[in-house]
């Protein structure tokens, strides 16, 4: 069985907790177990998370997909984001990318009891809780740019940040 879902969205925090419970919902809804939908849920609602604290400009898409024969769900969010956000989101992507995710995991989970207020620990989670394996691209798409903003690229040199993460899941058979 096939699955798509595109949700378009402006960034603020009470989409965070909407979101997931739209996924958890919607995935539990006989598409797959309950314990894998809030993996999903879980990743997703991180995911809008750093979409909120780091989007340049309003606008923001969520592609939710799965594939027969994959065994993996796909979740991708796209947003624009300057350069200043694209190079913080590297350097947290790049702490937490290589070596075992638990102690990945551990080690930011530390580090933001050290410093709350910027945590840093959503893509650390996405890949311990959520077995997410995740990439990421970024473009200068001056066209999806204002597609999805409203707003003309500027002196910021806004680009599209797109973040997919894969997550192992059993769909339920239909």
């Amino acid at each position: 069985m096939a699955f798509n879902l595109n949700l378009k969205f402006g960034p603020k925090w009470e989409n965070v907790s909407n979101i997931r419970n739209f996924i958890t919902d919607m995935l539990s809804a006989g598409i797959m177990d309950t314990s894998d939908a809030k993996k999903v849920a879980t990743a997703s609602s991180e995911l809008v998370e750093n979409v909120v604290k780091y989007s340049a400009v309003g606008g923001a898409i969520i592609d939710l997909k799965k594939d027969p024969g994959t065994g993996k769900i796909s979740l991708t969010i796209k947003n624009v984001a300057d350069q200043k956000r694209i190079a913080t989101f590297k350097s947290i992507y790049s702490q937490i990318i290589e070596g075992d995710p638990k102690e990945i995991y551990k080690k930011m989970m530390l580090k933001s009891f050290n410093d709350p207020d910027n945590s840093q620990l959503g893509l650390a989670r996405i890949r311990y809780e959520c077995q997410g394996d995740i990439t990421y691209t970024e473009e200068n798409d001056t066209n999806s740019i204002i597609a999805m903003s409203d707003a003309e690229p500027d002196n910021r040199n806004l680009r599209l940040l797109s973040v997919t993460v894969e997550i192992p899941v059993t769909l339920l058979d239909q």
